[in-house]
């Protein structure tokens, strides 16, 4: 039931009172509403005509802003007959362009009945409106909570994201100042991490700082510090003097890995360790080094032969896996072919054995 269609705006003095819905002043009349409601609560009765005369224009503001509210809380929603009648009223307005007389109002029931439709249905709009503004100003007032939060918790993106929103909300408009302020301490505090990851790369902490520099692209986006640590990040990363040193710590750190997996008898990935070196930096001296690693590896008869073992054992759990999945997923026929590959290329194996076994049975599902 649309209930505003019914509404015409300016012909009436009951529909002044929609002005109190503008979101602008709804703040404000919400503020004098507790004002007064607190006064009341503390005196234990309603204000008298001296303490409206002495209490000064402001109380008086608020005391009718109280009786307003209180009234439209007790509005009750039109049924559609009124709404109907409410219709016919509008019509009559809008022909006379006037509203009906005190005389016209009894003599004529039928129209009477019209206007007290028409005034409930007037009534009953402007609570709505009330409505809809407060619950517009407390969503407000929670995105900028959840904004504060995300700040104290540094989640700095999406603090910046509400922050700039609510800079376009004009319901946010009293705390306008406030979020300026909180948006120049972020962007403090992004150029106070482009300061650290600068002072990382001056100790040839380069990859530590490439690092930093990327997550305050993301952290700050939208800010004067995302976008000078996006050009200090290319600077970096188009260094030939910081390329080259990245990419030699880089070759120490695989150095590093192939040698605990080796001393770890992890003898595959050892391997692997080293020959990404020499593939990566074959000229360099790391290169050399892990070349000269995997000859002397690859010479030690007993390493290879557990080598050998690591790599069959490892390839039948792959199959026997693969054969699993395909089974369960009801792709028998890829189950079939994992398991014989397993048969053909390990036959003297222990699984090579259960694998014929449930070949026939998987052929006779099928």
């Amino acid at each position: 039931m649309k209930v505003r269609s019914v509404i015409p705006i300016g012909l009436t003095a009951v529909a002044v009172v929609v002005a109190a819905a503008d979101v602008g002043r709804a703040a404000n009349d919400r503020e004098l509403y507790r004002r007064m409601e607190k006064w009341i609560e503390k005196k234990g009765r309603l204000p008298t005509p001296d303490d409206l005369k002495t209490l000064g224009p402001s109380f008086r503001q608020a005391w009718e802003i109280y009786k307003h509210r209180r009234a439209l809380s007790q509005t009750e929603k039109p049924t559609d007959d009124e709404v109907d009648l409410a219709r016919e009223m509008f019509e009559w307005v809008k022909k006379n362009a006037r509203d009906p007389r005190r005389n016209e109002l009894n003599a004529d029931a039928h129209l009477k009945a019209c206007w007290n439709a028409y005034q409930k249905v007037v009534a009953y709009d402007n609570a709505q409106k009330v409505h809809r503004a407060e619950e517009a100003l407390d969503d407000t007032k929670r995105e900028y909570r959840r904004a504060l939060n995300d700040l104290e918790k540094k989640n700095y993106r999406d603090a910046i994201i509400s922050f700039r929103a609510l800079l376009r909300n004009e319901k946010a408009k009293p705390v306008h100042k406030k979020i300026e302020a909180h948006l120049a301490a972020i962007e403090k505090a992004g150029q106070a991490e482009i300061a650290k990851a600068k002072t990382l790369a001056a100790e040839k902490k380069y990859r530590e700082a490439m690092n930093a520099l990327d997550h305050i692209v993301g952290a700050f986006e939208g800010t004067r510090a995302s976008k000078d640590a996006r050009e200090a990040w290319f600077e970096l990363k188009w260094d030939p003097e910081v390329n080259a040193a990245m990419q030699a710590r880089r070759a120490d750190e695989l150095l590093v890995l192939a040698a605990k997996a080796f001393a770890d008898r992890e003898y595959i990935e050892a391997i692997t360790y080293y020959e990404e070196v020499v593939k990566q930096f074959e000229d360099s001296d790391q290169g050399k080094q892990a070349a000269k690693r995997l000859r002397e590896i690859r010479a030690d008869s007993t390493v290879m032969v557990e080598v050998a073992e690591m790599r069959r054992a490892r390839d039948i759990k792959r199959l026997v896996d693969e054969a699993d999945l395909c089974q369960k997923s009801g792709y028998i026929d890829k189950a079939i072919d994992r398991l014989q590959r397993l048969v053909n290329t390990y036959p003297e194996s222990p699984e090579a054995a259960d694998a014929k076994k449930r070949i026939e049975f998987l052929r006779k599902i099928r």
